[in-house]
């Protein structure tokens, strides 16, 4: 019973570590893995469905023809719905940087393959979730802890020639 309390506290201080480390209010420098695993442990527990968003966002990079498009009108209905929850708060938590934000950040660093693959102008159909995601990465230790746009466009093109999609 003892080793359940003392694990139960730990797991709770890593949640406060956690997000005291993407406010940046901790000084330490992690590496992008050890950030992902902080970002979901964080995530542990909380409503938002990364996997939703991520089934959406692959559909817009994996298909073509009638399936891209109805992949895209999916994909846009989802980033719609966010930046409904988002309304005119600044992070989806209010005033500071919370899991949810952090939950949705990754997916700015792939932005530029579904505007290009899938023939989507997200500035236009959700200016919301960009300017959600240029406050983001203001913060140094979520802009150090993101692949570059260019690789991640470089890495897709290849898998979708790859997969007979180009």
């Amino acid at each position: 019973m003892l080793l359940i309390s003392v694990l139960l506290c730990i797991f709770d201080l890593v949640l406060i570590l956690a997000h005291l480390y993407f406010e940046e209010k901790l000084p330490v420098t992690l590496s992008y893995a050890q950030a992902s695993v902080l970002l979901c442990i964080g995530l542990q527990g909380h409503s938002f469905s990364y996997l939703e968003v991520y089934y959406v966002s692959r559909k817009v990079l994996t298909t073509k023809g009638e399936e891209l498009e109805a992949g895209k009108k999916e994909f846009i209905e989802t980033f719609k719905i966010l930046e409904w929850e988002l309304g005119d708060k600044l992070y989806f938590g209010g005033e500071t940087l919370g899991f949810v934000d952090l939950s949705l950040i990754p997916f700015y660093s792939w932005f530029i393959a579904y505007e290009i693959f899938g023939n989507i102008n997200i500035e236009a159909e959700c200016p919301k979730i960009i300017a959600l995601a240029k406050r983001c990465l203001q913060m140094e230790s979520v802009a150090k802890s993101l692949p570059d746009q260019k690789k991640v466009y470089e890495f897709v093109g290849q898998s979708r020639k790859r997969d007979g999609l180009e």
